[in-house]
């Protein structure tokens, strides 16, 4: 049977897997993301150990797998905003500068005509990997001395494994440079943002074939050098299809470092009034659309990290599990702060708050974050997909539920972004139809349906929301 390796370019963890063709991990192992944080604002990664912690983790996992000549393809999920400026010799002239980094947050941003009709990217900040390019103009003008290229994260990877400088178009898309429609690079776009476009790389669709292993990859991994590397896709789409979310319509949501919600559609509204970005899928009829925000397990992370004595993960669907009017009249109330005040009070609450109280409320508001995006994108949804670490939390998705007024479900692989993936991966070997690969790789818990007596309780929530 036929394998793929997968490398998930995850904020908070690296990961690597090897699937077979059902859809069952064989092999698996995850690092932390090795982000230095340089000072306050500044957020990177070393270009050399990256690909050393790539290397390791997938020579691992191959050699866990048992016969590395069944894998007959590599691909990825990845974060996207996160890049790197190389020479003409595919040298790092930069390190990895992380989307999250904050050197550029101040930084006017010019307008672009049309820039969400052609690229769906409603609004553009200093955590795109354009402003950051502007910045390093601005500051370290000598940096651009040398420059031939610019890798997102996994243009590098793509770029080491196999020599060709391409990038996967929803990863792209997401960098507001690209006509989403035409696949091409948006010429007003990139000299607004002083891009060469011949610094790009050349833009495909997740699920294309780029080309074989180089020699040096293939020593590297352990594989063969007849191995394919097929485009991946954004961590973002890559959960939405590991969730099974591949026809108009679907809603799947990621409670991880950001609150994603992804709804799958096959046209694009320019008058959008939600102003959702949006972005190309797997086919060209196919787009995703999306609502993102920083209300999400963020919190809870910043919580048990002030918490004298914190909780373990694997307790807190107890300490959560009874209903409070406490902690609902304190995330209705956290629901209507700002990001900076949000997360200042989560913090207070470690040491002023009872423990289960707290995490219900933090359980709670990432609900009322969800239920803006879910009201935004879809009227009435029939279900949803959750995916991430707290979707194996029940008491969170029965409160997300409750909230919603719909059926939650999640998926029976703990690792859906990197399914998603070798989902593509799959599809690029064989041409076996997304839908045909979904109904056969994915699999779901027992939804958990919403009960009215809850839902009613939580209206204060949705108000506040």
């Amino acid at each position: 049977m036929s394998r793929v390796l997968i490398f998930d370019l995850g904020t908070t963890y690296f990961k690597a897997a090897v699937f077979d063709a059902a859809g069952n991990i064989v092999a698996f192992d995850r690092q932390p993301t090795p982000g230095v944080l340089c000072d306050d604002e500044r957020h990177e990664i070393d270009a050399n150990i990256f690909l050393e912690i790539i290397t390791a983790m997938g020579r691992k996992v191959v050699s866990a797998s048992g016969d590395s000549n069944a894998i007959q393809a590599v691909s990825f999920s990845t974060q996207t905003n996160s890049f790197l400026l190389v020479d003409a010799d595919d040298r790092p002239v930069t390190p990895i500068i992380i989307w999250d980094d904050q050197r550029a947050i101040d930084l006017e941003i010019p307008t672009v005509p049309n820039h969400y009709a052609v690229t769906g990217i409603p609004s553009t900040s200093g955590e795109f990997m354009v402003a950051k390019i502007a910045w390093l103009r601005e500051n370290e003008p000598q940096t651009f001395d040398c420059v031939s290229k610019v890798c997102l994260i996994s243009d590098y990877l793509t770029m080491w494994l196999t020599g060709e400088h391409v990038t996967e178009a929803g990863a792209s898309g997401l960098t507001g440079l690209l006509d989403i429609h035409s696949l091409e690079w948006y010429a007003p776009a990139a000299d607004a943002f002083d891009v060469p476009v011949a610094w790009l790389p050349k833009p495909v669709r997740a699920g294309t074939r780029i080309g074989t292993l180089t020699s040096k990859a293939t020593e590297a991994l352990g594989l063969s050098q007849d191995c394919i590397v097929i485009a991946g896709c954004l961590d973002q789409y890559a959960g939405a299809i590991g969730a099974g979310n591949v026809s108009p319509g679907a809603i799947s949501e990621t409670t991880g470092t950001v609150l994603a919600t992804v709804q799958c559609c096959d046209e694009f509204d320019p008058d959008d009034p939600t102003a959702s970005f949006i972005g190309p899928a797997f086919d060209s009829n196919t787009f995703y659309r999306m609502k993102f925000g920083d209300v999400s397990a963020n919190l809870l992370d910043r919580y048990l990290a002030k918490h004298p004595n914190p909780p373990a993960l694997d307790s807190l669907n107890a300490i959560a599990a009874d209903a409070s009017e406490e902690a609902l009249k304190l995330s209705s109330k956290l629901i209507t702060m700002d990001t900076t005040e949000m997360r200042a009070t989560v913090e207070s609450w470690a040491t002023d708050i009872e423990t289960g109280v707290a995490v219900r409320a933090i359980f709670e508001t990432v609900a009322g974050a969800l239920y803006q995006h879910v009201h935004k994108l879809s009227a009435s949804p029939s279900q949803i997909v959750c995916v991430g670490g707290a979707a194996r939390n029940t008491v969170w998705r029965r409160i997300k539920a409750n909230v919603l007024g719909i059926p939650t479900c999640a998926c029976t692989c703990p690792e859906p972004t990197s399914l998603g993936a070798a989902i593509l991966a799959y599809h690029g070997l064989t041409d076996e139809p997304i839908s045909e690969l979904t109904e056969r790789m994915v699999h779901y818990t027992d939804a958990i349906s919403p009960v009215d007596t809850m839902y009613n309780r939580y209206q204060p929530l949705r108000d506040a929301a």
